[in-house]
């Protein structure tokens, strides 16, 4: 919960599934953890248009929190729950198959001090997907990581997006106005009144498909 300050002030709250924390010295360097049963996307080249704002508010609200202080994120992680089906590989059991279908996905601190309070484990990772090291001690291409500062930023995006969206609320801005980016039209996939809206073609607001250079203005490993 947090209030946010400017033209008005208004209070944001939210419900994170799972944060694990650890306090030592001045600081508690914590890892997010939301669950999902269905479909798992963790790209976040569509967060400077206020799309997939999920993980970046869950990074916004634990570092504006007045319960945990000096807060360092050693990541923010979505986990696939209720995996009924699972595919058998061979020489593997199911056990081994079920785990693996839990392993976290996101992204993590590129700073290792801070990523193995978390996880001691990240040179071969058996909790996040896709985390290892390769023999010269550097993250694998498939590990997904970012440095502090890159967190830091999609907890600014976070502020202003939430600032940006009360505004219009206030000021009874509902245009509408569908957002799509390449093929997919993200403002109407999930809306249950689609069908009844009387929006046309002409209302899509066609955005531009960023990179991960366009997002964070330079070269991270593991965006998508």
């Amino acid at each position: 919960y947090t209030s946010i300050s400017g033209n008005m002030t208004i209070s944001f709250s939210g419900k994170i599934d799972k944060i694990k924390y650890k306090k030592e010295d001045n600081r508690t360097i914590i890892a997010i953890i939301d669950y999902k049963t269905g479909s798992v996307d963790t790209s976040l080249t569509t967060i400077p248009y206020g799309i997939g704002m999920q993980l970046p508010i869950y990074l916004y609200l634990a570092k504006n929190s007045d319960k945990l202080e000096h807060i360092e994120v050693a990541g923010f992680y979505l986990q696939h729950v209720l995996n009924n089906e699972i595919t058998v590989e061979k020489n593997k059991s199911y056990e081994e198959e079920k785990k693996k279908s839990l392993l976290l996905q996101g992204y993590s601190n590129s700073n290792i001090e801070i990523l193995s309070t978390f996880d001691k484990s990240f040179d071969k990772s058996n909790i996040i997907k896709s985390m290892s090291l390769t023999k010269s001690n550097d993250f694998s291409k498939n590990a997904k990581i970012l440095t502090s500062d890159e967190m830091n930023y999609l907890t600014k995006l976070a502020e202003e997006n939430i600032s940006s969206a009360a505004d219009k609320i206030s000021n009874g801005e509902f245009s509408i106005s569908p957002k799509k980016i390449g093929d997919t039209n993200y403002g109407c996939r999930f809306c249950k009144f689609k069908d009844i809206c009387y929006y046309t073609n002409n209302d899509i607001v066609e955005l531009k498909e960023l990179s991960k250079e366009e997002v964070f203005g330079g070269d991270n490993n593991g965006m998508d």
